[in-house]
């Protein structure tokens, strides 16, 4: 898919922000419990791949870009990478989720994993305008 998204990043003086997991981004993080008595279950595993090549004028280059990202837990993994080449920026994002049923004490560890996939999901990359 092509796309010209011409208001997607914010712009401040001379600093862009752009969210690179353009279409993907997680969001669910399950209700907090408590002292969780019963197992639980997650029934679907699979594995989604994104690659997001950006590119820009001429005039614009990076200010910040997050280290890449990898998260593993059993319940699955996550990776976030960027590679700057002339003129574009190309972020790749994978994540895999197991299926299968967990003991109860593994709940918190569950709601912690997808904080962190949320977190990563929106960082923000800066870039500075020469003009």
């Amino acid at each position: 898919m092509d796309l010209a998204l011409p208001k997607y990043a914010s712009v401040s003086n001379k600093r862009i922000f752009l969210t690179p997991n353009l279409m993907n981004r997680w969001t669910y993080i399950p209700e907090k419990i408590e002292n969780r008595k019963t197992p639980f279950v997650l029934q679907t595993g699979f594995t989604d791949i994104d690659t997001v090549r950006f590119h820009f004028p001429e005039n614009i280059y990076p200010e910040f870009l997050p280290q890449d990202s990898k998260i593993t837990t059993r319940f699955g993994t996550y990776e976030a990478g960027f590679k700057l080449e002339a003129g574009s920026l190309l972020y790749i994002r994978r994540m895999t989720r197991k299926d299968g049923e967990f003991p109860a004490e593994a709940y918190q560890e569950l709601i912690d994993f997808y904080k962190s996939v949320s977190k990563a999901d929106n960082i923000k990359l800066v870039f500075l305008s020469k003009t």
